[in-house]
């Protein structure tokens, strides 16, 4: 089945819903991306809008080409899967990022935004692949504002998947 992050639907509509409501950015657009139907259609219903309109758009990737919003929230969805023994890095990458590893897609989903491009997802289940941690030194360094959720959704504090995580 298409895969879904209930706690990055409800960040979205969370920063969604208090920006486009402020006076700085109620007369923007915003596009809401993501690489799985299923989360599309929890963000819909987290936001409460099923069709898409001049000022929002929800949808996968591949409806958004040739499209520009002010700003664009990009709900990643992906959480790492065990490896394998003697796996390559190219294996390894489409693994732990799915479609984010085709380049056509990434393109078209990081290039919609006008004026803010906002990635909505769990930093610590998006290694890097191959020599650097790019994605978390980018974080680390302070330079790109962060928010980190706190609140666990799937699983109990002490649940191991949980622990696994964040080792």
């Amino acid at each position: 089945g298409s895969l879904y992050r209930d706690a990055e639907a409800r960040a979205i509509r969370k920063y969604y819903s208090l920006w486009s409501t402020s006076p700085q950015g109620q007369d923007l657009s915003y596009g809401i991306i993501s690489f799985y139907k299923e989360q599309v259609n929890k963000i819909r219903r987290q936001i409460g809008g099923g069709e898409n309109s001049e000022k929002l758009r929800i949808g996968t990737v591949d409806s958004f080409q040739g499209m520009e919003f002010d700003v664009v929230f990009l709900s990643l969805v992906r959480t790492s899967r065990k490896s394998k023994q003697n796996e390559s890095d190219a294996e390894k990458a489409a693994r732990i990022y799915g479609f984010l590893s085709l380049y056509n897609r990434l393109n078209v989903s990081m290039s919609r935004q006008k004026k803010l491009l906002v990635l909505v997802g769990d930093a610590d289940q998006l290694p890097s692949v191959g020599p650097g941690n790019v994605f978390a030194d980018i974080i680390r360094s302070g330079i790109v504002p962060t928010v980190r959720l706190t609140e666990i959704f799937r699983q109990t504090g002490d649940s191991r998947i949980v622990r696994n995580a964040h080792m």
